[in-house]
């Protein structure tokens, strides 16, 4: 029987060769009459004319096929949305048209609504700011955040010499991040204190080995304490412990004697806080320009990092799918926290009614009263009041809102507005106002 099937499969496949047309070499020309005549041979026969589908026709068909056509289900529609977002993110880093910074920003701008047509700058402008800027109560001198802590310690340094106990206590509390080791120093310095003074007259309370292992985690490893110390009248000695010479901090006798004062010196240690860097406004002051909406900024003003942001782009599908779905409040906050923490400044910028336009940089949880202060502290009239619009014209009224959760972080254009019902006062008493903002502001302006 098997015998049988293949000489059945045999005839068959000899019936095939046969009905395929004559043979030929691979390597001769295939006459063209040939070729058709057997393209004739094994397509089936057409008519002379066609005819043309009408349109009415053709709709018919194409509704029947979407009939015949299963419907998307929500999953379906949820992985064109992804693929859709996928294709925006690729087609983004592909153009790389603004840095990665200034594309979030631009994302900002976009939640405001604006409808400038120039939208935000590109890579190849100069940045809006030159960067964030500080200063310290110790000096005026501004120095950019990657300078800062260099900064504070120099000045802190400087006023050693003049005033060693609170230069040292202002070393101990604002150089070492660590505050519980720092509570552990403070709280072991004032052991050494109480020792000294129930105990004047006893030479092992008033001397500190420098090598003690208790003594160096506690005291020695906390920057500034060493100097406290010294301010209080402990001097470095040599001393004889086991045949061996030691460094020890010893007490000099006439502060052994005058406990009170060494109370009130630990007390200035106690009750100093440790010096905090001033955010400076950068005030820069504009003629009026329709570039007014462009923003470029570095990447001080952001919480993330190049790959983060690029993580975050990713997101962007994730996001649309979450936002199709319910979810608790706990969620929902959750989210808004994390909205929050993702800029560190704000630089925003008010447009007057003459067209000027004034800037200055924020933290980014900053409250708008805050924003309100400066611009009052700038204004010929501060006691006017007023208010301030965004681009979709919104009122900002919470002053205790923060800039992120009013949406105009990192970078924001806001339009300056007098009260009416004072506007209308001033007005019929005809009183002229002439400059807004005080002579000194307007000595900064320049061009945008």
């Amino acid at each position: 029987m098997k015998k049988i099937g293949q000489f059945f499969e045999q005839k068959k496949l000899d019936h095939k060769f046969k009905k395929a047309g004559e043979g030929h070499k691979l390597t001769d020309e295939r006459p063209a009459s040939s070729a058709s005549s057997s393209n004739a041979g094994t397509s089936r026969p057409q008519t002379a004319t066609r005819q043309i589908s009408s349109e009415g026709a053709q709709m018919a068909g194409m509704a029947a096929v979407a009939r015949s056509e299963p419907p998307k289900t929500e999953s379906q529609q949820m992985k064109a949305i992804r693929r859709e977002a996928q294709r925006q993110i690729e087609k983004e880093q592909a153009e790389k048209a603004v840095n990665i910074p200034t594309a979030a920003s631009a994302r900002t701008s976009s939640s405001q609504g604006s409808n400038d047509p120039d939208g935000f700058n590109d890579g190849s402008a100069p940045v809006s700011v030159g960067g964030v800027y500080y200063t310290c109560a110790l000096s005026p001198e501004r120095v950019q955040k990657s300078e800062l802590d260099e900064h504070i310690r120099e000045c802190i340094l400087m006023h050693l010499a003049v005033d060693p106990i609170k230069a040292s206590s202002m070393m101990v509390k604002t150089l070492n991040k660590d505050s519980e080791k720092v509570q552990v120093c403070i709280n072991t310095i004032e052991k050494y204190i109480s020792n000294v003074c129930a105990h004047p007259d006893e030479d092992k309370y008033c001397k500190i080995r420098l090598g003690n292992k208790a003594f160096q985690e506690r005291v020695g490893s906390i920057e500034g304490a060493e100097e406290f110390l010294q301010a209080l009248g402990f001097e470095r000695k040599l001393l004889q412990q086991n045949g061996q010479e030691e460094s020890y901090l010893v007490l000099q006798q006439e502060k052994r004697n005058n406990p009170e004062q060494l109370k009130a010196l630990f007390d200035v240690l106690v009750n100093t806080q440790p010096v905090k860097p001033i955010l400076d406004r950068d005030i820069k002051v504009f003629h009026p320009h329709n570039c007014v909406m462009r923003f470029n900024l570095p990447p001080e003003f952001y919480n993330l990092s190049t790959q983060e942001v690029e993580r975050e782009q990713q997101l962007r599908a994730e996001e649309v799918e979450k936002n199709s779905i319910l979810r608790t409040k706990a969620m929902r906050e959750a989210d808004l926290q994390k909205q929050l923490r993702r800029y560190r400044y704000a630089l925003i910028r008010v447009r007057f009614p003459d067209g000027i336009i004034l800037q200055g940089t924020f933290y980014a949880r900053d409250k708008l009263s805050s924003l309100m202060q400066f611009v009052r502290e700038c204004l010929v009239n501060d006691w006017q009041p007023f208010y301030l619009v965004t681009q979709t014209r919104q009122k900002l009224t919470e002053e205790n809102s923060m800039l992120t959760e009013l949406q105009i972080a990192p970078a924001a254009m806001l339009n300056f507005a007098w009260d009416e019902s004072i506007a209308e006062d001033i007005a019929s008493a005809q009183v002229q106002q002439t400059a807004i903002l005080k002579p000194a502001i307007m000595k900064l302006i320049q061009p945008l």
